[in-house]
């Protein structure tokens, strides 16, 4: 999931991981569970910010789908 948002970012070094968060007891219909990532990085004017971007991660596979990324 951290790699998917730092691409997107206008400076991806400056990326901080906060948290990852998840609930076992919310796991979906699919084998996913919902997933959410706090994290802060520089904005296009310098300044830091916070965001809070949420998944979809397959509890067999691992794999993780952005459903927002908190843009």
């Amino acid at each position: 999931m951290e790699r998917q948002i730092r691409d997107q970012l206008n400076d991806p070094s400056s990326m901080e991981t906060h948290g990852t968060y998840y609930n076992p007891n919310d796991e979906l219909s699919d084998e996913t569970m919902l997933i959410r990532m706090n994290y802060g990085a520089r904005n296009q004017l310098g300044g830091m910010v916070r965001k809070d971007a949420f998944g979809e991660i397959n509890i067999h596979t691992f794999q993780v789908t952005i459903i927002d990324s908190g843009f």
